[in-house]
């Protein structure tokens, strides 16, 4: 889907208050979930996001970057830490907020935002 991103398309409200995605300049029909439609707005604009305005791709981007960032540095040890810190504390609740708060005092570790959707992957 590289480079087919359409800034153009619309949620529209479809029958038995269902919802499509729709091209508003031609009238197509560009995804309604196998003819279902999607039940709520909120979940159409997630599609809408992924599959025409470059959702996939950068996901995708930020996980190659993961990867490379993984390779540097101490960077696969401190994520095998996170993992550690997790299984030991998770009947205490902690977050990953909270053991990252802890990494970064002992160890001055920063884990890039947007990779924190990948750590468990």
């Amino acid at each position: 889907m590289s480079g087919n991103i359409n800034n153009n398309l619309k949620i529209v409200h479809w029958k038995n208050g269902r919802y499509i995605i729709i091209n508003p300049e031609t009238g197509e029909i560009m995804d309604d979930a196998n003819g279902y439609g999607y039940k709520d707005e909120i979940k159409a604009s997630k599609v809408l996001w992924w599959k025409f305005k470059g959702g996939k791709d950068k996901v995708e981007s930020d996980k190659l970057e993961y990867k490379k960032w993984l390779s540097e540095d101490n960077n696969q040890e401190m994520i095998d830490k996170i993992i550690l810190y997790m299984e030991c504390y998770f009947k205490e609740n902690i977050t990953l907020d909270e053991i990252l708060i802890d990494l970064k005092k002992e160890y001055n570790f920063k884990l890039p935002r947007k990779y924190k959707k990948f750590i468990f992957d």
